[in-house]
């Protein structure tokens, strides 16, 4: 009898192991997923920045900042004479970026100083106007004397954020003025090496 038992035990152990071999189950580690996979189940992880976000700092959202490693200095600075508070966030001892709140403590302006963060198009500080204008060749470029003088790109001419910065250092003639650039502003006014000196993300009501 205990035999039989035994034939019997062993008998199902083989049935239950060859399911299991034919049943194939195939595991990708997180590494070898596609890239486009990564971007959009994780982009607070791998620091991307899209129209409305910067990693983990979302416009519209209040500001969670637990276990990120992320340090926050209060500052109060003058726009056209009222006082408005920004918040200076730094990881590693390093300043990364700089966000406005809302009355409701929602941000509602982003300012990339950092060249950890990406577009999707991995455009960042750094890259030059040539990277931006092969990445996003329906760009939109402006000039603003608005709050100081700005020279502007976006992505295309339909999107008002993402907002990239270039410096006037960077214009093949420094000479020219508001008056010159009030006609109109090209990407041939700039060195094919002038580079993103930051990137502004905000609030669109």
């Amino acid at each position: 009898m205990k035999k039989i038992f035994l034939i019997l035990v062993v008998v199902a152990g083989l049935w239950f192991f060859v399911g299991l071999k034919d049943d194939k189950i195939e595991v990708i580690p997180v590494a070898k997923m596609p890239t486009e996979a990564k971007k959009s189940e994780t982009p607070e992880v791998l620091g991307y920045i899209s129209s409305d976000r910067v990693g983990i700092f979302k416009i519209g959202a209040p500001v969670l900042l637990a276990n990120e490693g992320y340090s926050v200095k209060e500052t109060t600075y003058f726009p056209e004479g009222h006082a408005q508070k920004i918040y200076a966030v730094s990881k590693n001892g390093k300043e990364v970026l700089n966000y406005v709140l809302t009355s409701l403590n929602a941000v509602s302006n982003i300012y990339v100083k950092s060249s950890s963060f990406i577009t999707e198009k991995d455009i960042a500080i750094g890259s030059t106007i040539s990277d931006f204008i092969k990445a996003y060749p329906n760009y939109s470029l402006w000039y603003t004397a608005e709050e100081g003088e700005k020279f502007i790109l976006n992505t295309t001419k339909d999107a008002p954020t993402l907002q990239f910065f270039l410096l006037r250092e960077d214009l093949v003639d420094s000479g020219k003025t508001y008056l010159d650039f009030k006609k109109g502003i090209k990407v041939s006014d700039f060195k094919t090496d002038a580079k993103i000196t930051d990137i502004r993300v905000y609030w669109l009501p």
